[in-house]
């Protein structure tokens, strides 16, 4: 990863991984992918146009949560969180420090 990063954003990186490292384990919790059911446009709330397309499997967003169950209801990931059907996707469980640390090396 380092050879990917500035020498700033690694320094970064490196100093919040050393603040999660020295926090308690925390409670279980997953690290999440929501992907694109379906190829078209989704809501970007960091672009411009206020959209993207993305293609079927497509990530569109990474995120972390205690309660995979609650975290979003079907009403929103069949469409009026992105505009469009998400399924969510488990990429890895463990400890809460253990889902940002996985979440931050990347």
């Amino acid at each position: 990863m380092k050879d990917k990063l500035s020498s700033k954003d690694y320094a970064t990186l490196e100093k919040d991984l050393a603040g999660i490292r020295a926090r308690p384990s925390g409670p279980e919790a997953i690290q999440y992918a929501l992907v694109a059911d379906s190829s078209g446009p989704y809501l970007c709330y960091l672009c411009s146009s206020g959209a993207m397309n993305l293609a079927v499997g497509d990530v569109w967003k990474y995120g972390q949560t205690k309660n995979e169950l609650i975290r979003y209801s079907q009403n929103e990931l069949n469409g009026t969180l992105a505009g469009a059907r998400l399924r969510l996707i488990e990429e890895f469980r463990g400890t809460q420090r253990q889902v940002l640390i996985n979440l931050n090396s990347g």
